[in-house]
């Protein structure tokens, strides 16, 4: 998925994809019942706005997930269905499920889910208006990522996701905004 990606949305923190190659990628999935599959087409389909299909396919992954027995593997669909209940805009669903995500991965210490369902929670936080809860959650996210050493484009994630509420956060409060440096800002 993340080949796909071309950018972030500032406003929602939503990835930006390209529609070609999603479409392209989706192709060649095919309609493959594999978890991995069912994974990435949930992803790709609700990042390019086809949510009642992503839906479905994330539903199918759960189960499919809890039928192998592996904590990860059920955690990893569970994530990707809270990814599509947020871009649905159901954050209070996303947040409520990446929260048992985030104390399930983090008592199993799975530190890349335990981040990402942070990221996500973060993201759901910020576009409900949960400013605050978002910056917490995105400091806590970079935090983890940092620590196990996360390819670069996931710590990039977590700090142009931390810049932006912390600049939302501050218009808030009618404080400074503090101009954190990202190459990707200039």
């Amino acid at each position: 998925m993340e080949e796909l990606v071309v950018g972030f949305d500032r406003t929602t923190l939503r990835p930006t994809v390209d529609l070609a190659r999603a479409k392209s990628r989706l192709r060649e999935l095919g309609d493959s019942r594999s978890l991995e599959s069912l994974l990435e087409r949930a992803r790709i389909l609700a990042a390019t706005g086809e949510f009642e299909r992503s839906a479905s396919l994330a539903a199918a992954a759960v189960v499919q997930a809890r039928t192998s027995g592996l904590r990860e593997n059920a955690l990893r669909a569970r994530l990707v269905r809270a990814s599509v209940a947020e871009a649905r805009g159901l954050f209070d669903r996303a947040v409520r499920e990446a929260s048992k995500i985030v104390e399930e991965a983090r008592s199993a210490d799975l530190v890349e889910l335990w981040a990402r369902a942070l990221q996500l929670r973060g993201i759901a936080h910020f576009e409900s208006g949960s400013t605050q809860d978002a910056v917490a959650d995105f400091t806590r996210a970079l935090a983890l990522r940092r620590d196990v050493e996360a390819p670069a484009h996931l710590i990039d994630e977590s700090e142009v996701s931390l810049i932006v509420a912390s600049d939302r956060l501050a218009r808030e409060t009618n404080e400074a905004p503090k101009r954190a440096v990202h190459p990707l800002f200039g």
